[in-house]
């Protein structure tokens, strides 16, 4: 494996993800999606989403904790995997549970949106939240 297929399979299984999901939030066959895996490259395009889906950049998507001569210090993940597991019950803001595989995908396709289409989404789901409030 190359360092970004390592990179990737690490970052799926630390979000609790199975390849056959990371193809649904990408719109591609499991099998291309394990291929990236195994050292094909993903393209411009799917590396952006990928990192945005795992909360990296694209670089340390790319590049994974090698130190590349850039400072003295090695790069390494921002791994925000930690919103995919259960909260502690006293620090679970409105009961939040772990997320089920729908809602990962939501929060995957959020984050690769821009930030002014994320405030209209959330306004949005706000505008929704009312409307079954009446």
């Amino acid at each position: 494996m190359n360092t970004l297929g390592e990179n990737l399979a690490r970052l799926r299984k630390a979000h609790d993800l199975t390849q056959q999901q990371v193809a649904d939030i990408l719109k591609i066959k499991r099998s291309t999606y394990a291929y990236y895996e195994h050292g094909v490259n993903p393209g411009n395009e799917n590396i952006k989403k990928l990192a945005a889906i795992f909360s990296v950049s694209t670089h340390a998507l790319v590049y994974g904790e090698e130190d590349l001569g850039l400072d003295s210090q090695p790069l390494i993940f921002h791994d925000d995997s930690s919103i995919f597991k259960t909260p502690e019950v006293e620090s679970a803001p409105m009961g939040f549970a772990s997320l089920n595989f729908q809602e990962k995908m939501l929060v995957s396709y959020l984050r690769m949106l821009p930030i002014p289409y994320k405030e209209k989404l959330l306004q949005e789901a706000a505008n929704l939240l009312e409307k079954c409030e009446d």
